[in-house]
């Protein structure tokens, strides 16, 4: 388990980006696996940026930041499966 923690920030956000895609699949565009996998890379962002900084201060101000670009990834996706029907939503 402290491989997991230890790896590769670009590792991570990799792997990151191929599970986020398999839930948005499984969703059928429907984000409630997202949500889920949400929780575990909360734990994950917290757990990393605790063990890597000295200080707690550190560690928190990396948690928004990363959070941002994993829910930003997600709303990307997100858009490219829903973004033809904004049309038919907003008529």
């Amino acid at each position: 388990m402290k491989w997991l923690i230890t790896l590769n920030k670009w590792w991570a956000f990799g792997i990151f980006v191929l599970l986020d895609t398999i839930c948005v699949g499984m969703g059928m565009g429907v984000p409630i696996f997202c949500i889920l996998f949400g929780f575990l890379v909360g734990w994950y962002i917290t757990r990393v940026g605790i063990e890597r900084s000295e200080k707690l201060e550190i560690g928190v101000s990396q948690f928004l930041p990363y959070a941002l670009i994993t829910a930003g990834y997600t709303f990307l996706v997100m858009l490219v499966i829903w973004g033809r029907w904004l049309g038919v939503l907003l008529d």
